[in-house]
C-alpha cells in the first residue's frame, strides 16, 4: 500500500564471520538477525514493530520493571537472573540468565526503545556455558547498537 510508513532504523556490529539468517517475524515487522556460524546459540537481533501513534515514547509502555515483565514474561517451568534491569537515556537495558526445560541456560542481553513509531528491541545472547568467552562481544555488539528515524 502506498500509504506504508517506513520504519525505524537499527544498526549493531558484529564479527565479519557471522552469518545473517534469514526470518520473517510476520506482519509489518522487521527483522535483523546474525549468529556465529560456528555455534548459533550465539546471536544478536534487532526486531522493529510498528506501534500506534499513541504509542511514541518509551513511558507509553511503562517503567523498566513493567516493561521487564513483557522482555521476561512469566511462564510455567521459565525462571530468569536479573543481573540488571535499568533505563538508560531513552532505553531500557536488561541482562539476565534464562533457564527453559530441556533447554541449555542462555545469558541475554536486551534493550527496549522507542523510535519513530516502532518498538525496537535489540538481543544479544549466548549459552551461559559459552557466555564467559564472548562476555566481551556481547558488550561490545550491545554498544554499537544504534537507531534511527527512517
Amino acid at each position: 500500500a502506498g500509504d506504508e510508513k517506513p520504519l525505524a532504523k537499527a544498526t549493531f556490529a558484529v564479527p565479519e564471520s557471522w552469518v545473517q539468517l534469514k526470518g520473517d517475524p510476520g506482519g509489518d515487522r522487521r527483522l535483523e538477525l546474525y549468529a556465529d556460524p560456528d555455534n548459533s546459540d550465539t546471536n544478536a537481533f534487532a526486531l522493529i514493530t510498528p506501534v500506534r501513534g499513541d504509542y511514541t515514547s518509551l513511558g507509553s509502555f511503562g517503567n523498566v520493571e513493567t516493561v521487564q515483565d513483557t522482555v521476561m514474561p512469566a511462564a510455567p517451568g521459565i525462571s530468569y537472573d536479573v543481573i540488571r534491569a535499568e533505563a538508560v537515556t531513552g532505553k531500557y537495558v536488561y541482562e539476565y540468565v534464562v533457564r527453559v526445560p530441556e533447554q541449555p541456560e542462555r545469558h541475554l542481553t536486551t534493550v527496549f526503545m522507542v523510535v519513530a513509531d516502532c518498538i525496537v528491541t535489540f538481543n544479544f545472547q549466548a549459552k551461559s556455558s559459552d557466555y564467559k568467552a564472548v562476555s566481551a562481544l556481547a558488550k561490545s555488539t550491545t554498544d554499537s547498537f544504534k537507531t534511527g528515524k527512517p
